[in-house]
């Protein structure tokens, strides 16, 4: 059974710092046949990439935005721990691995500012969503996302934040219908990311298409040295 590495959060309950994961992403993947791991610690992020098959970049909230060289507007909300490094740590070595990475919500926002793009920190949902938490997508032709759910789809809608200058070798392949950037897809290696969460929808292409590409994708077949962006 393959194995995806998903990153966790940490936070203040009960008198202790405390890790966890959603159960919604490890449900959805076990559907799949796939065993979700929690990257509880995050010593060595490259023999985390070496084990697993497969890096998960979960939801969550608000990146410190002095890491795409940002004030912080007052409604970004980031974490007290400083869960950031690490899920920059573990996607630098996943993409230096050439490994299947899916970013969901904050993990696409993760992605683009890790390949040097930026972030819109704040609008407001009634400016984005048709009805509460929803709203349509437009798909880019030719593009991963398109395949699955077709030219257009309705998903879920739980941010407040998204991408803006978009990162290097990243490509745009989803719009909300107020023009705002709903999926991004790497131009050479196996990284998706959607800005809704797939694991919350009954009927849900994205997360089985991952599963697949996790099944069969061969990180020996891409020749070419990766570029990392520091």
């Amino acid at each position: 059974m393959k194995q995806l590495l998903m990153s966790a959060r940490i936070e203040w309950l009960d008198q202790a710092w405390k890790y966890f994961v959603n159960e919604a992403y490890v449900k959805a993947f076990a559907q799949c046949d796939i065993e979700c791991i929690a990257a509880l610690s995050v010593l060595d992020s490259d023999a985390l990439a070496a084990n697993y098959d497969g890096l998960l970049l979960c939801g969550g909230y608000d990146i410190d935005p002095s890491y795409y060289q940002a004030k912080a507007h007052p409604k970004t909300q980031t974490y007290e721990r400083n869960v950031d490094d690490d899920d920059f740590r573990l996607l630098d070595s996943f993409v230096r691995a050439k490994k299947p990475i899916l970013g969901i919500c904050r993990g696409l926002q993760l992605i683009n500012v890790y390949f040097h793009g930026t972030l819109c920190q704040h609008f407001e949902a009634q400016s984005h969503e048709l009805t509460p938490h929803s709203h349509s997508i437009h798909c880019a032709a030719n593009s991963t996302i398109q395949q699955l759910l077709g030219k257009a789809a309705i998903v879920n809608s739980y941010h407040h934040q998204c991408a803006d200058q978009i990162g290097k070798d990243l490509c745009v392949s989803a719009v909300a219908q107020d023009g705002r950037v709903e999926a991004l897809e790497h131009t050479k290696l196996p990284i998706l990311s959607v800005q809704w969460h797939p694991e919350r929808m009954e009927q849900d292409p994205i997360i089985p298409y991952f599963a697949q590409l996790l099944r069969t994708y061969n990180e020996n077949a891409a020749n070419e040295p990766t570029t990392i962006i520091k």
